[in-house]
C-alpha cells in the first residue's frame, strides 16, 4: 500500500494558504481609519513633458475632489466633468447648474480608492477632453499640525482653458518656443502672460485654501450669509427710526 503524503507535500513544503497574487492584493488593500489621509498623484494624460500634482486629502465626496483638482491644477471650473473608476462613470453638474444634482455628490473618494497603487480617472471639459489619471500612492494617519487638503509637489503649469485640448496645447508650446515668433500673433494676444514651465507649490496651496480651506463657503452658505447681512442691515435701519 502506498504511503499517504503528509501536508507539506513530497518536497517538504507546506502548500500556500493563498496565491502570491492574492497576497499582493491583500497587502495593497486600504484599511480605512477615522481622519485617514490619501496621497494622490494627479497626472494630465497625453502631455509631454508631464504636468502633475501630488496632493494629500482626507476622505471627501467626488464633488469636493473635483474642486480640489480644479484648484491644484489651475483650471477655471468652466466646463463639465466626470470621474470613472473602471466600473462606472460618475457625472458632475455643469458650472451653470443645468444638469441637476451631481452623482459625484453621493460618492466618496474611499468608494473608488480602495487600494494603494490603484488608479481612477477624471475628465474635465468634454470639448478639450482633458483626461487626468489619479494614482493612489499611499494612505495613512494625518500628520499633526498639517492642514488638509494640501498640495506637496508638482510640475509645470496647467494648459490655458479652451486652448483646444492636447493638440492645441502642443501647438501653443511650440509657438512659445519659437524665437522668431510674431509677437502680434492673435494667439499670443489671447494667451496673455503664460509660462508652461511655471509651478509654485505655495501659490497652489494659497489658492487651495481659498477654495477648500476652513474659511471657504459653499454657495448655499454664502447665500445664507448674504441674507443674514441683509436682515441685519434692515434691523439697523428700523432701529434708527424714531
Amino acid at each position: 500500500m502506498a504511503k499517504r503524503k503528509d501536508a507539506k507535500g513530497a518536497k517538504g513544503r507546506k502548500p500556500p494558504s493563498r496565491s502570491p497574487l492574492s497576497k499582493k492584493l491583500h497587502a495593497m488593500r486600504i484599511t480605512y481609519q477615522e481622519g485617514g489621509v490619501f496621497q494622490l498623484k494627479i497626472t494630465l494624460m497625453g502631455v509631454t513633458p508631464p504636468i502633475w500634482r501630488r496632493i494629500l486629502v482626507e476622505d471627501c465626496t467626488l464633488e469636493d475632489l473635483h474642486f480640489i483638482i480644479q484648484s491644484v491644477m489651475g483650471w477655471g471650473n468652466d466646463h463639465l466633468y466626470c470621474f470613472e473608476d473602471g466600473k462606472r462613470e460618475y457625472k458632475g453638474t455643469d458650472p451653470m447648474g443645468m444638469r441637476g444634482e451631481a452623482e459625484t455628490s453621493d460618492v466618496d473618494l474611499s468608494e473608488v480608492a480602495r487600494m494603494v497603487n490603484s488608479k481612477f480617472h477624471y475628465t474635465y471639459d468634454f470639448g478639450d477632453d482633458w483626461l487626468h489619471e489619479l494614482l493612489v500612492e499611499a494612505y495613512g494617519p494625518p500628520e499633526e499640525g498639517r492642514t488638509y487638503p494640501a498640495c506637496i509637489a508638482g510640475m509645470r503649469a496647467c494648459p490655458p482653458e479652451d486652448v483646444g485640448g492636447v493638440w492645441g496645447y502642443r501647438n501653443l508650446v511650440e509657438l512659445l518656443k519659437d524665437p522668431e515668433r510674431d509677437e502680434s500673433d492673435e494667439r499670443l494676444e489671447w494667451l496673455g502672460e503664460y509660462d508652461p514651465e511655471a509651478f509654485d507649490v505655495d501659490a497652489v496651496n494659497r489658492a487651495l485654501s481659498r477654495t477648500c480651506g476652513p474659511d471657504s463657503l459653499s454657495d448655499e452658505e454664502e447665500e445664507e450669509d448674504e441674507e443674514e447681512e441683509d436682515e441685519d442691515d434692515e434691523g439697523e435701519s428700523d432701529s434708527s427710526i424714531t
